[in-house]
């Protein structure tokens, strides 16, 4: 059987939003997985993967993403 006759079960699947709260930047080809929260006056450096929820006024660069020093 090839993969384009396979029946695909939607009701497993579970949609979720992404909440970006306010004075937030965020950087070219950022990704942010569903469920996250981008707290108010966050910056997601650009190429970022955000799996988990960044905390307000955090500064967050990588994969996964990871909060950076401040200096």
């Amino acid at each position: 059987m090839r993969a384009a006759d396979r029946r695909v079960n939607h009701s497993s699947w579970h949609v979720q939003g992404v909440r970006i709260e306010n004075d937030c930047w965020i950087g070219a080809g950022a990704i942010i997985c569903a469920g996250v929260c981008i707290g108010e006056g966050s910056t997601v450096l650009e190429g970022t993967v955000v799996t988990k929820n960044v905390v307000p006024g955090d500064r967050v660069a990588g994969n996964p993403a990871r909060g950076l020093q401040s200096q």
